[in-house]
């Protein structure tokens, strides 16, 4: 399997909303999927309306956007973007990322945050995080590459009647 880490591209945005589309089905068939979801699945045009800001936030430097391709598939993407642009937070970037289910266990995840990590390192000085308390595959991964937490928010998500905590991590560039 030959995994290629690229910067995101205007050609993704069909893979993208794939990747959406399976994050939602994941997150219903099993509650402790490891992110919060909108309560409604986004239409096109509002990921579409994301995916272009993410873009044109990437070409004004205020974040990283990166995929990892997997024979032209889709198989993840990590993104960081700025907490507050042109103020004393910019220096601190919020990344998140997501590798769709049929690749999860084969390194990608790694990949994706090593190399997304070395791309920040032009940006930012800081990178923070939250992770659902229960995901602990992400927090092992988060914390094997120097992440620390420093919070935790209790019932942070709510997934139909049951509550989760969110842990908070950063990363010091």
């Amino acid at each position: 399997m030959s995994v290629k880490i690229r910067k995101a591209a205007t050609k993704d945005f069909k893979g993208v909303q794939r990747l959406g589309r399976n994050f939602y089905k994941e997150a219903a068939s099993d509650p402790d999927f490891g992110d919060c979801v909108l309560s409604k699945r986004p239409s096109r045009g509002r990921k579409l309306k994301w995916f272009t800001k993410m873009l044109a936030d990437v070409r004004k430097g205020d974040a990283v956007y990166l995929i990892a391709d997997v024979e032209g598939q889709i198989a993840g993407h990590c993104f960081v973007k700025s907490v507050e642009p042109d103020s004393e937070l910019s220096h601190v970037g919020e990344l998140a990322m997501l590798v769709d289910g049929a690749y999860r266990g084969r390194g990608i995840g790694g990949k994706l945050l090593d190399s997304t990590i070395r791309q920040s390192k032009r940006k930012f000085e800081m990178l923070r995080l939250g992770v659902f308390a229960t995901n602990k595959i992400a927090k092992k991964l988060y914390k094997s590459r120097g992440f620390k937490r420093f919070g935790i928010e209790p019932r942070a998500v709510k997934r139909g009647k049951r509550y989760i905590d969110m842990e908070y991590y950063y990363l010091d560039l």
